[in-house]
C-alpha cells in the first residue's frame, strides 16, 4: 500500500517543469485522483499508522498496569510480613519462651527459629518488591521503592550483625546460622517497636500498594507525541544509579 502512495507522488513530483505536453503517466495519476482511488489508498494506509500506534499504547498501558497490579500484592505481602515481626504483648515474635533443662532448671529465652522464619519471610517479601520496581516506571510508586532501599542501606551495619547482607541488585540475602547465633535484641531493635527498620519499610509498603493501587486506575497510554504523565526517567534502576 505504501509502494503505490510513494509511486503516485514519485510520477506527480518527476515531470520535468520544462515539458510542454501532459503524458500518459501524469494523466493515470490525475484520474486516480480525480475518481477518488488516490483518496482510498491514503485513508487506508493512515487507517493502519493509526492502529499500529494504538496497538503499541495499548501494550504499553497494559505492561505498566499489569507492573502495578503485582506491586499492589507484593507490598501488601510485606505490610503483612513487617505487622507479623512488628506486632507486641502476646503475640510478638520476640517474646521470650520458658525452657527446662533435664535438672529442671527453667531459662527464658527468644525463639530464634521463630524470629527467624519472620525475618526471612520478611526479606522475601522485601526483595520482591525491590524486583518489581524495574518493571514500573510510576513516580509515585517507584519514589517510595527507592525510600525503602536508602533505608536498608543506613542499616546496613546492623543488619550485617544478624547476617543480612545487601546484593548488588539490592537484595537481601540472609544466613541462617549467623542469624540464630546473633544478639536477638539487635534483631528486636530492627525489627519490633514503633521508629524501628521494620516499622519505615512497612510504611513505605504501605505508600507503595496504595499507590500502585490508585495508578491502575489512573495511568494515561502514551499520546502520538510519546508523552505520558509518568516520567521514562523514573525506571528504578535508572534513579537508583543518580541517587545512590
Amino acid at each position: 500500500m505504501s509502494i503505490s502512495i510513494s509511486s503516485l507522488f514519485s510520477s506527480l513530483s518527476g515531470s520535468s517543469s520544462t515539458t510542454n505536453y501532459f503524458d500518459y503517466s501524469s494523466l493515470s495519476d490525475y484520474n486516480m485522483i480525480r475518481n477518488g482511488t488516490y483518496y482510498k489508498l491514503m485513508k487506508s494506509y493512515y487507517a493502519q499508522e493509526d492502529s499500529s500506534s494504538t496497538s503499541d499504547s495499548t501494550s504499553d498501558d497494559t505492561t505498566e498496569t499489569n507492573a502495578l497490579t503485582r506491586m499492589y500484592t507484593d507490598a501488601t505481602d510485606l505490610k503483612s510480613s513487617a505487622k507479623e515481626l512488628l506486632s507486641s504483648g502476646s503475640d510478638s515474635v520476640f517474646n521470650k519462651v520458658a525452657t527446662t533443662d533435664e535438672d529442671g532448671n527453667t531459662t527464658y529465652d527468644y525463639d530464634t527459629d521463630e524470629i527467624y522464619e519472620a525475618v526471612k519471610s520478611f526479606i522475601d517479601d522485601y526483595n520482591s518488591v525491590v524486583a518489581e520496581g524495574d518493571n514500573v516506571s510510576t513516580d509515585s510508586v517507584t519514589s517510595p521503592v527507592i525510600s525503602m532501599i536508602k533505608t536498608t542501606s543506613v542499616n546496613s551495619s546492623l543488619l550485617s550483625q544478624l547476617g543480612i547482607t545487601i546484593g548488588d541488585d539490592y537484595q537481601l540475602s540472609i544466613d541462617e546460622e549467623t542469624f540464630k547465633n546473633a544478639d536477638m535484641s539487635v534483631a528486636k531493635s530492627l525489627f519490633n517497636g514503633a521508629g524501628s527498620y521494620a516499622y519505615t519499610i512497612s510504611s513505605y509498603a504501605s505508600s507503595i500498594a496504595t499507590n500502585a493501587l490508585s495508578a491502575t486506575g489512573s495511568y494515561t497510554s502514551y499520546t502520538s507525541s510519546g508523552s505520558s504523565y509518568v516520567s521514562a526517567s523514573s525506571a528504578l534502576g535508572s534513579i537508583l544509579d543518580t541517587s545512590t
